[in-house]
């Protein structure tokens, strides 16, 4: 209950992150994932969870 999304032609697109919500179409707002300092590769229910390695969702804003 921690993230909420709809799934899409790429995987999940995170809507809201713990009551945060970010709606791209109103400001540019979305949640970036990262693995690392990396931004991540594929979706984020299609990344395997790893020992030692670390994850995050970085609220983020496209201002163009």
């Amino acid at each position: 209950g921690v993230i909420k999304g709809d799934m899409g032609q790429y995987g999940l697109y995170i809507k809201e992150v713990d009551g945060e919500k970010a709606v791209f179409e109103e400001d540019g707002a979305y949640w970036a994932f990262y693995v690392g300092e990396e931004y991540a590769m594929q979706g984020i229910d299609l990344t395997p969870i790893e020992d030692g390695k670390t994850y995050k969702l970085v609220y983020t804003v496209d201002n163009q």
